[in-house]
């Protein structure tokens, strides 16, 4: 989880580089959403034809999607970590 709570203190700090930086030495799908989510927002952050609306929706699809891609390798996991958590 130390993961997470560097990529909130990142992005609360406005330091998408450094929340990318983190993402790439993580690896793995939650990093791999992150990734996907942080260049949308940077490709729709400063384009002045949409409306805040309208970016917001789209960095929403994006990680809707991006969560929808990796989400089989997630699962996949998921019954190994569930093992490792009875022992």
């Amino acid at each position: 989880m130390k993961f997470v709570a560097n990529i909130k203190s990142a992005l609360a700090a406005g330091d998408m580089k450094k929340a990318q930086e983190l993402c790439d030495k993580q690896g793995g799908s939650v990093a791999n959403v992150v990734t996907s989510t942080l260049r949308k927002y940077a490709d729709v952050e400063n384009d002045a034809t949409l409306s805040k609306d309208q970016k917001v929706l789209a960095i929403q699809k994006e990680l809707e999607e991006a969560t929808a891609l990796e989400l089989p390798m997630m699962e996949q996991k998921l019954p190994n970590m569930h093992s490792a958590l009875k022992m």
